[in-house]
């Protein structure tokens, strides 16, 4: 599937134009937002005309089987929109669903104060007549995020700002810190590569997609505690879990365990005192409770909960060993309460580990048998 994205900001308009084969999508369907104006459709070189079917805010067009297909639509956009990010779910690039094109070639022009960032590799950047052409390749559904980026270098990979930043090394230091402090105590940590910081508009919710982190930049006097969210993401990219279920315990719980240490380095009392206020009502409130009783923002606060507490009754040092094979183990594969109570349980040395963790984890005392 070839797809063309021509984007005039002064316009306030994209263009779109994209051919495929019908074998590249089986199902010869995909749909597109209501608002888009179907410009032209060719099939197999000659004009045709579909109408499609409506489905909520999108309309679905069947294909006729055994063709080729030339399409070219146009939507109109906000004029005052600083950021752009563009994917395969119909309101901009057609959303194709499970049945998805697996060769994408995808060609966007824009003016040349702005900048193309994709989740697929970029063949090949021309400018001409005050125009870039970005060229991309790749098998998997595209993101392209669009805007009048100014790139630099930080640790660990590339940032992309809106605007010059007189605080960046307080970023590219905390990063570099955090990277210390776990490399030494966990092991290396493993990123999708390459690894970027792209930083959004204000009034946007941050977010993850693959190995970049979309955050808003934080106000100057906010100081090292403006970035919390970055190294949070950024931590959950280097070590984390693939968690089967549970996901606030393994994921956001064992993230907020690792995110508290690294800032009671870096951080004031004062500033560290902060951080935990913030969760501390819901924690006093949820001291004690059964793991496997709890969801939600409760189970990520009872887990980080039981992460330290599960460190004074071990030690530091044997928790970061059984804790570094706990991670090098559930990093590709899927892991859930199971597996964790059984490689701490099974590699503790100490007494009474795992009395400690069925009582936290199942709320069972030390005269219940344990299941496993």
């Amino acid at each position: 599937m070839k797809t063309q994205i021509n984007f005039s900001p002064k316009l306030g308009i994209f263009q779109v134009n994209f051919t495929l084969n019908s074998w590249e999508i089986p199902n010869r369907s995909f749909s597109l937002n209501k608002d888009c104006s179907l410009n032209r459709l060719l099939v197999d070189g000659e004009e045709s005309s579909i109408i499609p079917k409506r489905m909520g805010n999108l309309e679905v067009y069947d294909l006729p089987m055994g063709h080729r297909y030339e399409l070219q639509y146009q939507l109109r956009l906000p004029m005052e929109k600083q950021w752009f990010f563009i994917e395969d779910d119909g309101v901009i690039l057609p959303l194709f669903g499970e049945d998805q094109p697996r060769i994408r070639e995808t060609e966007v022009i824009l003016p040349d104060d702005y900048v193309v960032l994709s989740s697929h590799e970029l063949l090949k950047v021309q400018h001409h007549n005050k125009l870039l052409r970005f060229r991309f390749s790749g098998s998997t559904p595209p993101v392209f995020s669009i805007a009048k980026y100014l790139g630099d270098r930080i640790f660990s990979g590339e940032i992309y700002l809106l605007k010059k930043a007189s605080n960046l090394e307080l970023l590219s230091r905390m990063l570099r810190e955090g990277h210390d402090y776990l490399t030494r105590h966990l092991g290396s940590g493993v990123f999708p590569q390459p690894l970027r910081y792209v930083v959004l508009p204000s009034g946007e919710k941050p977010f993850l997609y693959g190995g970049t982190i979309f955050f808003v930049w934080p106000e100057e006097e906010k100081g090292l505690r403006g970035f919390e969210e970055v190294l949070r993401s950024y931590i959950g990219l280097g070590w984390g879990v693939d968690a089967d279920e549970k996901p606030e315990f393994l994921i956001e719980g064992l993230n907020l365990y690792f995110t508290g240490r690294v800032l009671k380095l870096l951080y004031s009392n004062q500033e560290y005192e902060a951080f935990l206020e913030e969760a501390q009502e819901r924690k006093d409130l949820i001291a004690g409770k059964p793991l496997e009783q709890l969801v939600g923002r409760d189970l990520a606060l009872a887990s980080w909960l039981l992460l330290e507490e599960l460190e004074d009754f071990l030690g530091q040092e044997q928790m970061d060993q059984i804790m570094k094979i706990f991670l090098e183990r559930h990093r590709q594969r899927r892991t859930d309460l199971h597996h964790f109570y059984d490689t701490f349980s099974s590699l503790a040395w100490k007494e009474g580990v795992k009395d400690f963790l069925e009582e936290r984890l199942y709320g069972k005392k030390d005269n219940q048998s344990s299941s496993f």
